[in-house]
């Protein structure tokens, strides 16, 4: 079979070799500029590549689509990312005795113990709860531990079967040379920007009126020490990732926008799939939350987003997939994850981490960082004097309020308790036992003065006013003086400092009332949904599916296309001059003008008389329109994917492709408009 267009399809399908794809994939994105070896002028340095100018375009407009679909329109919070003082994360490593190869301890003991918990009926009760225990603890586990147990069940290297040494920690981080305070050990370049998000949790749960759900959101750089650094843009020491904290209440994991991705189908590959040795299946969203495929509504939701985005991009929707992963695979905190895998040349990859973790992920990250992420969820419930129960409002507020009034004379303290069935209590303790625990105080508020003016009247006649305003000005515990003396005696001597005398005050001439409240704070740990965009790994899966090869007009070559969507085409327009044509020069100015004032990004091509060669070029790095300034009244634009060309006046060229880019027309309209 010939292969007409060098697409990685055809690498799946057969007729293509991988590397013959990957060395013309990597032609093509040399010769556009699109990425480049770093430091080759450096014999020892491994294969690193890094983004040559029209890599950084693709990038800053993948961010820039990244930032609307998140951010802007799920209305979450961006954070910027900071330098930690000390090494956030460190792992164990092990390594074979005989050939130097590392490996992680930590991953080594946990794939053992799955193995053995797969086979749980040749394994007794004890033994089963012994591999258990040692995976809920195993991030928690000394390098003395770690040893002890790879000895005990005799893990050995993976490839080789060779002993392995006694563990040790890494740090997993890259540290700078900064020493200066507060950096006396040398700050670390930060892995993962969502560590130090938690911290901000606190702070976020006050600005969004103390209530969830809360989300954050930060893009830029990490940095890990990768050990071999050698697939391209798939695995490097820096790249770029997008990342988003979604906190949730663990009671209530549905989203308000669900509905949006409820309909979106896709490829998913769970558990028992993988498994059987089964095939990926198609599913609507909505049937795999209803189904109990994926873990509750807001994950789906991601799951939906996410979707959406990638196939906005121009990833090929046929060749996406989300898989499951096994609890082998997953943090000991996360109770379900699915990863966006993109089919390539090289098999799929992993783009798009999607994670799951309720309130036990907060409390391990909160013992890490010395924080306290527990969050006071306050609840109120009122009480009034004429009805008995409680008034349970949106399930979490709950106030109860009473007022004392002076007839029954009674001083209430910061220790009295309210009366309350044995009932209640029992039915709220029940109804919140898996999702926190409440926190009860009881405050004595300020007493209230209500003076009575009739009877003032006749008592002071003339100076009723001076005596009210002297009531109604005492302390809190002139207040609370005055009541215990009208209920022990039916009156109370009373300075009215402003007349300058004491005069009596009896019970029937003021009320004073103390309104006592209890509040009861639901402290709980919120759950959380992780999304994690590695961006490089997303920009390389672009370039292999927009990537085909078309011959030249002269039939003699192949020409190297670039199919990107103007979303995120590095350069927007190419306007064509005509070297002969100097009478037009004005009108390539002019509409070169107006691009720029419509936000259009654009390359300038001087042309001779055929323009063949400069549509190649302009092909090669993925324009997706083109103006032909060949009149000084009416121009041509073309369509880099189909070749056909429209008339369209000089003062119309700008505002039509435009429209174009941002997706408000479509080419077959506009063929049938001009």
């Amino acid at each position: 079979m010939d292969c007409t267009d060098y697409s990685f399809r055809e690498v799946l399908a057969g007729c293509l070799t991988s590397d013959e794809f990957r060395e013309t994939l990597m032609k093509a994105l040399k010769v556009g500029c699109f990425c480049t070896p770093s430091f080759h002028s450096y014999r020892d340095v491994p294969r690193i590549y890094e983004y040559d100018s029209t890599g950084l375009n693709i990038e800053s407009r993948v961010l820039k689509l990244w930032n609307w679909h998140f951010t802007l329109s799920m209305e979450v919070v961006r954070l910027p990312g900071v330098l930690p003082p000390r090494c956030p994360e460190k792992v164990p490593v092990v390594k074979d005795e005989k050939t130097g190869t590392f490996y992680r301890a930590d991953c080594l003991l946990k794939q053992f113990c799955f193995e053995k918990l797969e086979k749980a009926s040749s394994l007794n009760a004890e033994k089963a709860a012994e591999f258990n225990q040692l995976l809920r603890n195993l991030y928690t586990l000394s390098e003395e531990e770690l040893g002890k147990h790879i000895k005990d069940y005799g893990i050995t290297a993976p490839d080789t079967q060779n002993t392995l040494s006694i563990p040790f920690f890494v740090k997993w981080s890259v540290q700078t040379p900064i020493c200066a305070p507060p950096f006396q050990f040398g700050p670390y370049m930060r892995p993962r920007y969502e560590q130090d998000k938690f911290e901000d949790l606190t702070r976020l749960f006050e600005e969004n009126d103390c209530s969830f759900p809360v989300a954050t959101c930060h893009i830029g750089q990490s940095f890990e020490e990768e050990i071999s650094p050698s697939r391209g843009l798939v695995i490097r020491h820096e790249f770029s990732v997008a990342e988003i904290q979604h906190f949730v209440d663990p009671k209530d994991t549905t989203h308000g926008k669900f509905r949006a991705v409820a309909e979106v189908e896709t490829f998913m590959f769970p558990r028992e799939q993988q498994k059987y040795g089964q095939s990926a299946i198609k599913i609507v969203l909505d049937q795999a939350v209803s189904k109990g495929i994926v873990d509750n509504m807001t994950l789906a939701y991601y799951i939906g987003k996410a979707f959406l985005f990638l196939t906005c991009l121009g990833i090929d929707k046929d060749h996406l997939r989300f898989r499951q992963r096994f609890r082998s695979e997953m943090a000991p905190y996360a109770v379900d994850c699915w990863v966006a895998e993109i089919e390539c040349s090289s098999g799929w990859i992993e783009c798009v981490d999607i994670a799951y973790s309720p309130e036990y992920d907060s409390q391990a990250r909160a013992v890490k960082s010395v924080v306290a992420l527990m969050d006071n969820e306050k609840l109120t419930k009122t009480k009034e004097e004429e009805k008995s129960g409680l008034a349970l409002i949106d399930n979490e507020k709950l106030t109860e309020t009473t007022e004392e009034e002076e007839k029954n004379g009674v001083v209430l303290n910061d220790n009295e308790k309210l009366s309350e069935t044995r009932e209640e209590e029992d039915e709220i303790e029940f109804a919140l036992h898996d999702n926190g625990t409440f926190i009860e105080t009881i405050a004595a508020r300020e007493p209230t003065v209500a003076p009575n003016e009739k009877e003032l009247g006749h008592a002071f006649e003339g100076n009723q006013k001076i005596v009210i305003e002297s009531l109604l000005a005492m302390s809190k515990e002139e207040a609370l003086l005055m009541k215990d003396d009208l209920a022990s005696e039916g009156e109370s001597a009373f300075l009215v400092r402003t007349w300058g005398k004491t005069v009596t005050i009896k019970d029937n001439m003021v009320n004073i009332s103390v309104k006592r409240t209890r509040e009861r704070e639901r402290v709980f740990r919120p759950s959380v949904i992780e999304p994690s965009f590695c961006i490089e790994r997303i920009i390389h899966c672009l370039f292999e599916h927009s990537l085909y090869m078309r011959p030249s007009k002269a039939g003699d070559e192949r020409v190297s296309v670039f199919r990107f969507p103007p979303l995120v085409a590095p350069i927007e327009c190419a306007v064509f001059s005509m070297r002969e044509k100097k009478p037009n020069h004005e009108s390539a100015r002019l509409i070169r003008r107006s691009l720029t004032d419509a936000g259009v990004s654009y390359r300038n091509f001087i042309a001779g008389n055929t323009t063949g060669k400069e549509y190649a070029e302009a092909d090669e790095l993925g324009v997706p329109f083109a103006i032909i300034v060949d009149s000084n009244v009416d121009v041509s634009i073309r369509d880099r994917d189909s070749g056909d060309k429209v008339r369209v006046s000089v003062g119309e060229a700008a505002s039509v492709v435009k429209g174009l880019i941002d997706g408000h027309k479509t080419w077959s309209c506009i063929c049938s408009s001009f």
